[in-house]
């Protein structure tokens, strides 16, 4: 998925896809990915729910099996 893009005055310049983490609403604006749901791709018009037992980390760009995204098991679809 992919947002439009506009420029200081609001006009449309094109399009760019949305980041990992995020995914794309009407094609018009990247939104996070809601809790305990996960994109580690870009370009995603909707995304993953965690795996049962999991929670999405911060950056909605995958979730976890722990406390602590760093030391404890990570999943991304990846």
């Amino acid at each position: 998925g992919a947002a439009v893009v506009k420029d200081d005055e609001g006009l449309n310049v094109g399009c760019a896809f949305c980041p990992s983490g995020t995914f794309s609403e009407n094609n018009a604006r990247c939104v996070e990915c809601p809790r305990n749901t996960f994109t580690s791709e870009s370009g995603r018009i909707s995304c993953t729910p965690c795996p049962a037992g999991s929670t999405s980390v911060k950056d909605g760009k995958g979730c976890t099996y722990g406390n602590n995204p760093f030391t404890d098991r990570t999943y991304t679809s990846s």
